[in-house]
C-alpha cells in the first residue's frame, strides 16, 4: 500500500469507529445530564413527539388489556381518558431522567418501595446517592439502538418480585452521528 492510502484508511476507521459508538456517547451524555439534573441538556437528546405516541400507545394496550374480552370496548374508551394525563405526567425530563439514573419512574408507585440510598464513601461531603443501575447496550438494527436500564439489586432483596425487568430506552438514528431517544418501553 502507498504511504497516500493509510491516511485514508485511518480516516475510515475513525469514521467508522464514531458512527459506531455515537450512540454509547449520546447515552453517556443524557446520563450525566440527567445526574446533574439539567432539564434542558437532557430534553435535546428526546424527542418528545415521538416520545408520547410510543408511551401513550403503550400505557393504552395496558390498560385495555385483550382486545377479545367483552369488556374491551369500554376498556378502550376508559383507557383514552386516563392515558393522556399519566402519558404527560411520564415523559417530563425529570421522569425520564430519574428512569435512567435510578431504574424507577417518579413519583414511585406507593405499592413499590424504592431502593435505600447508598452513602457516599469517596470522603466527599457525605453525600446521598441513589443505587446505581445496570445498563446494557446494543443496536437494534442499523438506526435503532436499545438501553437496557435494570433496577440495582438491592430492590430485588426488598420484595420487588420484579426488579429484574428492564426500562428499555429505544434511540433513532438522525443523520450520521444523532441520536435522539424515540421511545420507552416501561418496566412492568
Amino acid at each position: 500500500m502507498s504511504k497516500f492510502k493509510w491516511p485514508l484508511v485511518l480516516m475510515l476507521m475513525a469514521l467508522s469507529a464514531g458512527v459506531y459508538f455515537s450512540p454509547h456517547w449520546v447515552v453517556h451524555q443524557m446520563t450525566e445530564a440527567a445526574q446533574a439534573r439539567d432539564a434542558e441538556r437532557f430534553s435535546s437528546y428526546v424527542d418528545y413527539p415521538t416520545l408520547q405516541a410510543n408511551v401513550r400507545a403503550q400505557v393504552r394496550g395496558r390498560v385495555s388489556g385483550r382486545p377479545d374480552s367483552p369488556w374491551a370496548a369500554l376498556r378502550g374508551m376508559v383507557a383514552s381518558v386516563i392515558t393522556d394525563p399519566m402519558v404527560d405526567a411520564l415523559v417530563t425530563p425529570e421522569a425520564l431522567s430519574t428512569l435512567l439514573t435510578e431504574g424507577w419512574l417518579e413519583p414511585a408507585p406507593r405499592h413499590r418501595r424504592r431502593p435505600p440510598p447508598v452513602r457516599d464513601d469517596t470522603g466527599g461531603a457525605n453525600e446521598v446517592r441513589p443505587p446505581e443501575v445496570s445498563m446494557r447496550m446494543a443496536y437494534a438494527g442499523l438506526n435503532r439502538f436499545e438501553v437496557q436500564v435494570h433496577r440495582p439489586a438491592s430492590s430485588a432483596q426488598a420484595g420487588q418480585a420484579d426488579a429484574d425487568v428492564p426500562a428499555v430506552f429505544i434511540l433513532s438514528r438522525e443523520g450520521l452521528l444523532s441520536w435522539r431517544l424515540s421511545g420507552v418501553r416501561l418496566p412492568r
